[in-house]
């Protein structure tokens, strides 16, 4: 799409896995960086918001299309310095694959860590038969993973979120080589990357699980966390650790990745 830089229809084995729901509602892919924030992330949450990077807006430059190729590059912005330019190369494959090679380069003045770095986007809400390699069952992140096996995993996407008392990030998993979704007759739609990824799978947003919560010192409340009619997946190749910082330490230095210039490639193929 001219107006989005990005997808805003996917049909893949003659179905619709990806459709913009309605006009401005961007279905995705999409360069975001944010998550509910665990309780852990308390010394980093507000430097996060001082940012003005959990507004993100996205302003497409003019698409390219050169020998079959298309080039997107779309500037993303904060409500303040910090942003983003994500330059991808889309390319069509024989076997009706689509790559995404991205390129992402911060610029302005970052906060002090990111919560993630990925690609956001809502898929049709009936593929709800997951099926991945990498780290499993259960949830697992980039510090809590030695009890999560590599290996073949499958369950229903709803099966992937483990909600808590206090409604926050959750469902993770990590070091995925692949994943797909599919539907009960097994037709669907399969994720690889260039490098592991750090998988999510919800049928709500960061946002309705980040504002779905009173905060310190506010009284006490809970809202109920809509469902989405999509699943809300994030691919991400960057994840923040996520410490102790509740009761204790914040997130060890190993686990808190660098705000650099990133490059990866995204491979999606339909499942029959």
């Amino acid at each position: 799409c001219r107006k989005s830089g990005t997808l805003c229809e996917l049909v893949m084995a003659g179905r619709t896995v990806l459709k913009d729901p309605a006009a401005g509602v961007v279905a995705g892919p999409r360069l975001t960086c944010a998550r509910a924030f665990p309780d852990n992330d308390k010394w980093m949450r507000q430097p996060f918001y001082d940012s003005g990077l959990s507004q993100l807006r996205y302003h497409a430059r003019p698409i390219e299309v050169k020998d079959g190729v298309v080039r997107t590059v779309v500037e993303v912005t904060g409500s303040k310095s910090a942003g983003f330019t994500h330059e991808t190369v889309w390319k069509l494959g024989a076997d009706g694959s689509l790559a995404l090679e991205n390129a992402v380069t911060p610029h302005g003045t970052m906060p002090q860590a990111l919560p993630r770095l990925g690609l956001s986007m809502r898929i049709a809400p009936d593929l709800n038969v997951a099926e991945w390699y990498g780290r499993g069952p259960q949830e697992n992140y980039v510090d809590r993973c030695t009890g999560s096996f590599l290996g073949l995993w499958s369950c229903s996407a709803d099966e992937l979120a483990e909600f808590y008392v206090r409604p926050q990030d959750n469902g993770y998993r990590g070091d995925v080589r692949w994943f797909s979704f599919a539907n009960g007759d097994g037709s669907g739609i399969r994720f690889s990357a260039s490098e592991p990824l750090f998988v999510q799978a919800l049928r709500c947003g960061w946002e309705d699980l980040e504002f779905a919560r009173h905060r310190n010192r506010q009284q006490r409340f809970r809202t109920p966390v809509p469902v989405r009619n999509a699943i809300c997946l994030n691919l991400d190749v960057r994840q923040l650790g996520l410490g102790g910082g509740s009761c204790g330490p914040r997130t060890m230095d190993k686990y808190i990745f660098p705000v650099e210039r990133t490059s990866w490639t995204l491979r999606i193929e339909p499942v029959r």
